[in-house]
């Protein structure tokens, strides 16, 4: 039987029988040797004087190479630095060139004072002012205008309001609403408010002719329309009925000219008011025209009037107790 020349594993050869106990044999020689394979490993692994650990690796990697200069000086050895090498100042010199201050200082404006003041960063300023500050940026733009002080002042010249709202600009005199006063069109003012009250004891001078409705009126106006009106004058007239019979949610029509009270003024008459004099009868009553002229008393225009029975009932109206009765009223001069 041959054995392997390192482990000297058993090699049956063809002829002979099978041997358990070589197999096993061979099994302890491969187990044996793989254990003394580990701990060589182990032994050699853990000699640091031919292994190199990674924190070494990492310490040799973070050293700076000795052909590394600073300023130009090699690191070879040590080395000193003076400001100069550096572009640094030295101690107490004066600098040309700086974006931070050593020790904060502050520059606060004098607004009493013109006078100018000198920085070189070892102490605080208080510089004043000159020039004019334009009204785009507050001020006055002028060196001889003056503000108006809060708690009261006189101005001298003109004042301009000016806002681009649609109340235009706004007023407030001490509580929490406003009065808006603007331009709507060149030269006219227009005040928005709740209430507007002239307290004087002068009149309002220049109040024009009124040409609107909602236009203000003048003691001319007023006088004028007044002299044109004349006298007021009330008085009543009459029409007689037909007895007939006025059917529920219908309009009877009849066509009378109306008796007028005696005494009248010649002129034209406004009808006020028409009724059905007779009981509470739901009858309503109106007359065209409305309007009809008197001359000499008396009166040639008829009117057609117009009967309603809003009831769901008919109404007979008696022509012998019964009338349709109304006001009119005239002013001279209609």
């Amino acid at each position: 039987m041959k054995e392997t020349e390192k482990l000297k594993l058993k090699k049956p050869d063809p002829e002979d029988f099978y041997n358990i106990q070589d197999f096993n044999d061979n099994m302890d020689a491969l187990d044996a040797d793989q254990a003394r394979q580990d701990k060589a490993i182990q032994e050699h692994a853990g000699n640091g004087a031919i292994h190199v650990t990674q924190a070494e690796k990492d310490g040799w990697n973070g050293k700076v190479p000795p052909t590394r200069k600073v300023n130009g000086k090699a690191l070879s050895e040590d080395i000193s630095l003076a400001a100069a090498d550096v572009g640094a100042l030295g101690s107490g010199s004066t600098a040309e060139a700086a974006k931070k201050l050593l020790t904060p200082r502050s520059i606060r404006a004098n607004l009493a004072s013109s006078a100018a003041a000198n920085f070189d960063g070892t102490a605080n300023i208080t510089p004043g002012v000159a020039g004019i500050l334009p009204v785009a940026n507050g001020g006055t733009g002028s060196s001889v205008e003056k503000y108006l002080p809060l708690a009261g002042g006189t101005i001298a010249g003109n004042l301009t309001l000016k806002n681009s709202t649609a109340f235009g600009c706004k007023l407030n005199f001490g509580d929490g609403d406003y009065v808006h006063i603007s331009e709507p069109t060149d030269d006219n003012m227009e005040i928005k408010a709740k209430n507007v009250t002239f307290s004087t004891t002068n009149p309002i001078h220049g109040v024009p002719t009124p040409s609107a409705g909602t236009d203000a009126a003048n003691k001319d106006y007023v006088d004028n329309k007044n002299a044109k009106a004349g006298s007021f004058y009330l008085s009543t007239l009459e029409i007689s009925l037909v007895e007939s019979l006025v059917e529920a949610g219908k309009i009877f029509k009849i066509k009378r000219k109306p008796v007028i009270s005696s005494g009248l003024k010649d002129g034209t008459y406004q009808i006020t008011s028409l009724y059905y004099s007779e009981g509470d009868e739901p009858l309503i009553v109106y007359a065209w025209p409305m309007r009809f002229s008197i001359s000499g008393g008396d009166t040639t225009t008829e009117l057609s009037v117009y009967i309603y029975n809003p009831s769901s009932s008919n109404i007979r109206m008696s022509r012998m107790s019964a009338a349709i009765k109304g006001c009119i009223v005239a002013y001279e001069g209609w």
